[in-house]
């Protein structure tokens, strides 16, 4: 189905993604580079509330699973023997053991081409930061996860992501990600609230210098949004249970360094998730 797709009135990440999972069951099938799949395109919805770690797979793959990717963001490592003690799909789209998809070497790394005219530090988080501590009305306060160097058409490893975009107006802050592809059932379920926890670290460190600043919506974007055929019988629950991105995930500095302290206790905090409920709580 080709066109925009705009539906604002769900505010939950698990409303969103029942209500685009069962369109997608509903349309007729494609064969994209011999795979049958159906497909959305340039979705986009609202995220308005903060109950974005949603366990959609088995409690403990999923939640094992996306804290290791967590951590291979946050700590800006690029190295795929990190993550592929997680997922040896990595694997398949590196060709030097390193790989461009991850996404926190994009964002916090310190050497990836970034001018340093105000600081020798600078990355593009450093950057967006200080763009809107700066001027709040700021519309420059964007990070790009592209690079002119990705594109060379033997390249397996383009990240899915485009851009995210953090605005302020009349004290609500806000973002927008723009995806340029998006698998339903083995990507947004750990790319949306990665988004997230970069909305909500971005807001908790600008609240430093604007008292008054509230937290609002997260938009997100996609230009392809699919469903492959071995997913085609994936059934999601409204009641499924969920975790909230609160002050434990508030782990980033202001120039993009993690807290490894306050990392590490999220990650505890995580993984005793697998086995109990404490602090869970369900739609």
């Amino acid at each position: 189905m080709i066109g925009t797709i705009m539906q604002m009135q769900r505010s939950s990440f698990l409303e969103n993604y029942i209500y685009y999972l069962d369109l997608l069951r509903g349309l007729d099938e494609l064969v994209i580079r011999g795979r049958r799949c159906k497909e959305l395109n340039n979705v986009m919805f609202d995220i308005t509330d903060n109950n974005n770690i949603v366990f959609f797979l088995d409690k403990k793959k999923y939640i094992e699973y996306l804290t290791g990717e967590l951590f291979w963001y946050l700590t800006a490592d690029d190295r795929v023997d990190v993550i592929n003690h997680f997922s040896k799909f990595w694997n398949s789209i590196s060709t030097n053991g390193k790989c461009n998809s991850a996404y926190g070497n994009l964002l916090f790394n310190t050497n990836d081409n970034i001018p340093k005219l105000y600081n020798n530090d600078s990355n593009q988080w450093w950057y967006t930061f200080e763009t809107l501590k700066q001027d709040m009305h700021s519309r420059r306060a964007f990070m790009l996860f592209q690079r002119p160097r990705f594109q060379y058409l033997e390249n397996k490893d383009i990240p899915c992501t485009m851009y995210i975009i953090f605005f302020i107006r009349k004290n609500k802050f806000m973002s927008t990600v723009h995806m340029r592809s998006s698998d339903i059932r083995r990507g947004i379920i750990y790319d949306v609230p990665f988004f997230y926890v970069l909305h909500f670290n971005m807001y908790k460190n600008l609240l430093q210098y604007y008292n008054n600043l509230e937290l609002v919506n997260m938009t997100f974007m996609t230009n392809s949004l699919h469903l492959y055929d071995i997913d085609y019988d994936f059934v999601v629950d409204i009641n499924t249970e969920y975790i909230a991105i609160d002050d434990k995930f508030y782990v980033l500095y202001e120039d993009g360094r993690v807290d490894y302290k306050k990392l590490l206790y999220l990650i505890k905090y995580l993984l005793s998730q697998i086995d109990g409920n404490n602090q869970m709580t369900s739609v």
